[in-house]
């Protein structure tokens, strides 16, 4: 373990349940969402908001109301006008980067407590005029007399009103123009991963996820009151009916021939997460019982083609960091962003050949224990609100080792364009 940093401490957090984008926008707003979340941990910790030196938010996908969401929900909590605020993305990885910035802030000696946001509101993905309809309404404005109105009016075309999705955009690698479903495709066919065994895998994500609900294991999440008076209590897109049959019948989504369906892929998700981060005084000063301590965040770049596979080299650089093996970490939440997806990150240290061929990794740090992986579930069961993610993984990874006497803890995730991040964490 390095000890060459200050040790940088998580107080507590929660996070909402998450809420499955189905046929209509979602009852909250992003920032409607990382407020309630943040205002409950403050409530929980009997802390004032004012209490931060500053607030790190993450959202991919801010609405148009949200512009420096961070900034919004700062003010909204009762922070104070002199408390700044500021938002990040790194696609699937902006929560945990929002963590990482907070541990670099309070590291310089910027700040000695952060308040860490991610919010994310995928069912409210605003959908986009196109270039040809924006440009005819522009030509409409410009348009000086009533018979240049009427000539413009005259060139409307339907084809005007097909929209941009701007979601199924922001998924879609612009470098390669492949969908990030297509590069789960890829990791597929390279590695050798079937059908059956990314069923398999998602009917595990469901039960294991209905086990945990059912034993009370979900700690960190706090119930929603819609503004219909609906209470949201649980992650709502878990299906503990599932079945290898039902998943066997759903069609390829991404290549006709494929084997990607919405029932082994990640869901479309609505949700938030918050995380109070701070120094050890202040720890000391305020006399707080921290959950935990995160040692050392890592990024890396991969093949977008397979962009998947992020958290392979992501958590061996962390390891290797801390010159640390798999055999000392009690329990590693990665991301199910598909379940191909993971396959391949556990077959990269499984097999020294295709972690050497395609992460370029060496067979030092052992394999990951099957039983160590995503003890209560992962995304396909829980969703995938982007930026509140990482959020999730690093609460999840605290409270499995706190539930099981553990003390190290990966929390890992790959991220659209080709990177992975992951972060090293020991309860406390």
């Amino acid at each position: 373990m390095k000890k060459d940093k200050k040790p940088i401490y998580i107080i507590d957090g929660l996070r909402t349940p998450f809420m499955k984008a189905r046929t209509q926008r979602g009852p909250f707003a992003a920032a409607d969402l990382g407020v309630y979340c943040a205002s409950q941990l403050f409530l929980k910790l009997q802390l004032h908001p004012s209490i931060v030196d500053e607030v790190i938010a993450a959202c991919v996908n801010p609405s148009e109301n949200e512009a420096n969401i961070a900034r919004i929900m700062s003010l909204r909590l009762g922070c104070g006008q002199d408390v700044p605020g500021y938002t990040v993305a790194r696609n699937c990885g902006a929560g945990m980067q929002a963590v990482d910035n907070a541990m670099q802030s309070i590291q310089l000696g910027r700040s000695e407590c952060v308040l860490v946001i991610g919010t994310e509101v995928m069912s409210r993905a605003p959908l986009i005029y196109n270039a040809d309809y924006t440009n005819w309404l522009g030509a409409l404005s410009s348009s000086k007399s009533l018979i240049k109105k009427i000539k413009t009016l005259a060139q409307f075309r339907l084809s005007f009103l097909n929209p941009i999705i701007s979601i199924k955009h922001g998924l879609t690698d612009p470098t390669n123009d492949m969908i990030m479903g297509k590069t789960a495709e890829e990791i597929a066919f390279n590695y050798g991963i079937v059908r059956s065994e990314m069923d398999a895998f998602s009917l595990a994500s469901h039960q294991k996820a209905h086990k945990a609900w059912e034993e009370g294991r979900f700690e960190e999440v706090v119930p929603l009151v819609s503004a219909y008076a609906d209470v949201i209590e649980r992650d709502d897109g878990i299906r503990p009916d599932i079945s290898l049959l039902k998943l066997s019948e759903l069609k390829p989504v991404f290549e006709k021939y494929g084997s990607i369906t919405a029932g082994n892929s990640s869901q479309v998700t609505d949700g938030a997460g918050a995380l109070l981060v701070a120094s050890e005084d202040f720890i000391k000063r305020h006399n707080l019982s921290p959950l935990a301590v995160v040692h050392d965040i890592a990024w890396t770049g991969c093949n977008p083609a397979m962009m998947g596979l992020g958290p392979v080299q992501s958590m061996a650089k962390v390891l290797e960091h801390n010159t640390m093996t798999f055999d000392q970490i009690q329990t590693v939440e990665i991301n199910e962003a598909f379940s191909a997806q993971v396959l391949g990150v556990l077959k990269s240290f499984d097999d020294p050949q295709l972690g050497a061929q395609f992460c370029h990794i060496g067979d030092h740090l052992g394999v990951i224990d099957r039983e160590k992986l995503n003890p209560c579930g992962g995304a396909i069961a829980l969703g995938h609100p982007i930026a509140a993610s990482g959020i999730r993984l690093i609460l999840r990874a605290i409270y499995n080792l706190r539930q099981h006497h553990g003390q190290y803890g990966l929390a890992s995730l790959c991220i659209g364009g080709g990177q992975g991040g992951a972060a090293l964490i020991e309860a406390i």
